[in-house]
């Protein structure tokens, strides 16, 4: 596998870990508040902002392959122009600072440089991929 690709999958999973991390870091003082709604309103805002990023990196995807069905490429992008006017709408205190959507919009980012960096290879000619094996 190349140095490249390797890299890439790396900086994936790390961006997925810390997302994660944030996640539990922004929830955890509300495990010790009396507040039962704090839980549901972070868990509300984790939802859009996965929503909002995921389907802009769905766009991103199915506009580089060969879509064969053009209604699902269609469906992701008024899904993706949806959640992008909501955001206009949403509370930024909910978003702790942008320190959630920092780490959200990272781990997108990277799957999205991870899948062009996958495509590239998967799209190598056997030839180059066997040769690279050799060396």
């Amino acid at each position: 596998v190349p140095e490249d690709l390797k890299m890439r999958i790396k900086d994936y999973t790390d961006a997925y870990y810390q997302a994660s991390v944030q996640k539990f870091l922004s929830l955890e003082p509300y495990t010790r508040a009396s507040s039962t709604k704090g839980p549901q309103i972070y868990h509300e805002e984790c939802l859009r902002l996965e929503k909002l990023y995921f389907t802009k990196w769905a766009v991103h995807y199915l506009s580089k392959k060969e879509v064969t069905d053009s209604t699902r490429l269609l469906d992701y992008q008024n899904k993706y122009e949806d959640a992008r006017e909501k955001d206009k709408t949403a509370d930024p205190r909910r978003d702790w600072g942008g320190r959630l959507r920092t780490r959200i919009s990272g781990k997108w980012k990277a799957r999205e440089l991870l899948d062009d960096v996958e495509s590239a290879y998967i799209a190598q000619p056997r030839t180059n991929m066997n040769k690279n094996e050799r060396e």
